[in-house]
């Protein structure tokens, strides 16, 4: 559990109020980011390694999440540990009532389900499919070394071609963050995440919101970063 999370796992009346309220917009809840044209001179190199300098490296967050299947809308609350020096991840989710749903930990190859009601305890497939789109949306936010560069009017276009299957980041806006990365097999798309409103916190950069489209099981995830807390040192729990 949480040792920075203890206090947080009692949701007052206006996070009920807020998630039952979220459960209601089917839009995405963000200020759309302008792209504005790119410097004369832009190093393709330099866009990425300034982004990854502006990141923090560990942090806690108080965020409501949106799960949208088809035409039905769930809401929930969630906590959400990162190190993304050592590559893992904690997670707790809490239901409208307070009702923790489950709670997972992992790293970059693999999930652990710590607890979950019986639900989703008994559909495993449940556990690695939260923890990919953990992965997708905290991880791997720069482009591999390998990825072909594309110069556009306002974008910078990273895209990583394995086999069949092609990975891309997009960074543009003003300060040349990450928009988007997605993923296709083919012709067919695989999922996408999109990032919006960078807000800084103790002098680094992350986004209050996120929507992760997940096309072929076909459902969206928008989450949004309520609260955050930076940590300075690798947790020791």
């Amino acid at each position: 559990m949480f040792n920075a999370m203890s206090k947080l796992l009692w949701m007052p009346a206006l996070w009920l109020a807020l998630a039952i309220w979220l459960a209601g917009c089917a839009t995405v809840p963000f200020e759309p980011v302008p792209w504005t044209a790119l410097p004369d001179e832009v190093d393709p190199d330099a866009v990425p390694e300034a982004f990854a300098a502006a990141l923090p490296v560990r942090f806690v967050s108080e965020d409501t999440l949106v799960f949208r299947f088809f035409w039905r809308e769930i809401a929930a609350l969630g906590y959400t540990r990162i190190d993304r020096e050592a590559g893992t991840f904690a997670v707790i989710c809490l239901n409208h009532l307070g009702v923790q749903l489950f709670y997972i930990t992992g790293d970059r190859q693999q999930t652990t389900l710590e607890y979950a009601i019986p639900e989703f305890a008994d559909r495993p497939e449940f556990v690695e499919a939260i923890g990919e789109d953990i992965r997708r949306l905290y991880f791997d936010l720069l482009p591999a070394a390998e990825a072909q560069v594309a110069i556009g009017s306002d974008r910078l276009s990273f895209t990583l071609h394995q086999d069949n299957r092609r990975v891309r980041h997009i960074f543009g806006g003003p300060r040349l963050f990450l928009r988007q990365k997605r993923a296709r097999q083919g012709w067919r798309r695989l999922w996408d995440v999109t990032y919006y409103e960078y807000r800084q916190v103790n002098g680094q950069w992350l986004p209050r919101g996120m929507v992760l489209r997940n096309h072929r099981q076909n459902y969206r995830l928008t989450l949004r970063i309520r609260e955050v807390s930076i940590e300075d040192q690798p947790n020791k729990d």
